[in-house]
């Protein structure tokens, strides 16, 4: 299972997320009831570097701007956009985020309250259901932004939580990840179209767990 956790490419802190996450709630006996509680230390582990980040991100956008011979564009936000990004409510507005890269703390946070609350099933019921619940994220996500394949490699890290844990036969572990695999053979063809890195290795890498 180690092997598992072996993923070099992007999109590996997803597939690792959805494994260590569901799999630390199961080693401390986590119940719902605990949800308030399990939401307050994962925002105070991800917010105070975040907000710094920001700080840095609007700081360095205006020295850039104020810098001799500038020619991109003036810095140009708003105190809502700002207050959207503080939580993580961007892809439910019109604003764009200020940093490419925060796009991945939103969806790390769908997957913290999705997982805070519906633990029971992912620990408990068969991967069927699971995968209604990943549907139903996904149908959800389709009002507000265009339904992205990567919450795919969460259920891939859940997949080798299950397996890890012996909840799941290997057969349908290996079922489940390829089911994976395929919601993201579109997103394969548009990386190999744009040149962007290969995903492959996350379905590779969760092949060989087990």
């Amino acid at each position: 299972m180690v092997r598992f956790l072996r993923l070099a490419r992007r999109g590996d802190v997803f597939v690792i997320s959805g494994f260590v996450i569901p799999y630390s709630l199961y080693g401390a006996d986590y119940r719902v009831a605990q949800f308030p509680r399990f939401m307050l230390r994962r925002f105070l582990r991800i917010e105070p570097p975040y907000l710094v980040s920001i700080l840095l991100a609007v700081m360095l956008w205006h020295m850039s701007a104020a810098a001799p011979g500038f020619h991109g564009l003036p810095p140009q936000y708003s105190f809502w956009q700002i207050v959207a990004h503080l939580f993580y409510m961007v892809p439910f507005t019109n604003f764009g985020w200020l940093n490419v890269v925060y796009w991945s703390l939103f969806f790390e946070f769908l997957f913290y309250i999705s997982v805070g609350l519906a633990f029971p099933l992912i620990a408990r019921q068969s991967i069927a259901a699971i995968v209604a619940l990943f549907a139903a994220i996904l149908w959800g996500c389709s009002y507000f932004t265009e339904p992205p394949a990567i919450i795919l490699l969460f259920l891939i890290g859940i997949a080798g939580f299950r397996r890890h844990v012996e909840i799941d036969s290997q057969p349908v572990f290996y079922a489940t990840i390829l089911g994976a695999a395929l919601g993201r053979v579109d997103e394969f063809d548009q990386a190999e179209t744009s040149g962007e890195t290969d995903d492959r290795s996350e379905i590779s890498g969760g092949l060989l767990a087990a």
